[in-house]
């Protein structure tokens, strides 16, 4: 069922392009359906796709490329029991340089994992333009037997266009939460101009960091080998590392390519997604264009 959501109340006078989109997935006889697509402003999605039979593969939509300033972009997904999502999109987005008046720009992801649902998040990575004034939200809610996979990729600057991230803020929000627990809950700001990102202990001058989360448990060996496999994607200085916190394996990249994080991440979640849900992996068609 695709619908049009009543649009957001926009001040007279104000310069922006809000969007939303709301999208359900249930189990049905054979696969997972989309049963529910209700949107306005520009957000869309194509028509599902089942490379692999019971899982939705589905790709999220923003026509004008990115946010500009006055935009606010929401996304809101519901995965009920026993169905399995994965959601990607077909480009980077983009978070254009805010206006004289430092007028805010914001997109939030939200998403409800409900019993024995497994829900993949796999976006391409966010460029955050040099001037850009942005809030950028991630927040997951599962149930006790629900799985998530899920990525953020985070880009300051155009440093393949000689753009550095000289002015300007980013404030970036993970959670993810199970039965109203949390499993994690970060806040993280990116202000131009701060030295966290040339300091050792920050960014260390990287213009690429990225975030992989996964709701499995490894031990140690498991682990070992996990860096291993990660170590042939370093380079050009890029630091990778691990953490198993209780029922949430967590994956960091900080670098300078967005390419090279994709990549590793795509490999990682090649071998957690057996682990999670025992299924091989079948990446999107769109990655391949």
């Amino acid at each position: 069922m695709t619908a049009a959501l009543p649009p957001a109340a926009i001040p007279a006078g104000t310069r922006s392009w809000p969007a939303a989109i709301r999208l359900v997935f249930a189990k049905g006889p054979h696969r997972t359906d989309m049963v529910r697509c209700a949107h306005y402003g520009p957000l869309r999605v194509q028509r599902p796709f089942y490379p692999e039979g019971e899982c939705c593969h589905c790709y999220l939509l923003h026509p004008p490329g990115g946010i500009a300033p006055g935009d606010d972009l929401r996304v809101d997904v519901s995965v009920q029991a026993g169905a399995e999502a994965l959601l990607t999109t077909p480009s980077a987005g983009r978070v254009y340089r805010t206006d004289d008046a430092g007028t805010a720009q914001s997109q939030g992801v939200t998403a409800q994992v409900e019993e024995g649902a497994c829900l993949e998040w796999l976006p391409q990575e966010t460029i955050v333009f040099d001037g850009a004034s942005v809030t950028l939200t991630n927040a997951f809610e599962l149930a006790a037997e629900a799985n998530l996979l899920a990525w953020e990729i985070l880009v300051l600057g155009r440093r393949a266009s000689g753009e550095s991230y000289t002015s300007g803020r980013c404030l970036q929000h993970l959670q993810v939460r199970r039965e109203g627990r949390w499993l994690l809950n970060e806040r993280s700001e990116f202000n131009a101009g701060d030295p966290m990102l040339m300091a050792h202990w920050g960014m260390a001058g990287a213009s690429v960091t990225a975030t992989l989360l996964a709701t499995v448990d490894t031990d140690l060996a498991a682990r070992d080998r996990l860096r291993d496999g990660l170590a042939a994607f370093e380079f050009e200085g890029a630091l990778w590392g691990l953490t198993q916190k209780p029922g949430v394996l967590i994956c960091r990249y900080l670098g300078h390519s967005p390419e090279q994080a994709r990549k590793g991440f795509a490999w990682l979640w090649s071998v957690l997604r057996p682990m999670m849900s025992g299924r091989a992996a079948s990446p999107p068609r769109i990655w391949n264009t």
